[in-house]
């Protein structure tokens, strides 16, 4: 099955290099367009309080993910 813009939950676990804690969600491929970051550490068990634009939430819109 294709995961591709289909999350709606997100858990960024402990750092692997405390140096670089982040991660960044992307809405397009490529690490382009709208980007929601999360700290190590940080979650969200539903994405569609989380919003890239006042009328566009996250849920199902992750396609790249960097970090």
């Amino acid at each position: 099955m294709d995961a591709n813009d289909k999350g709606s939950s997100l858990v960024v676990g402990p750092a692997a290099d405390p140096a670089s804690p982040y991660v960044y969600f992307y809405v397009d491929s490529n690490f382009v367009g709208h980007n929601v970051v999360f700290r190590a550490g940080n979650a969200s068990n539903d994405l569609r309080g989380l919003y890239m634009t006042s009328t566009r939430n996250w849920d199902d819109e992750i396609t790249s993910v960097w970090g």
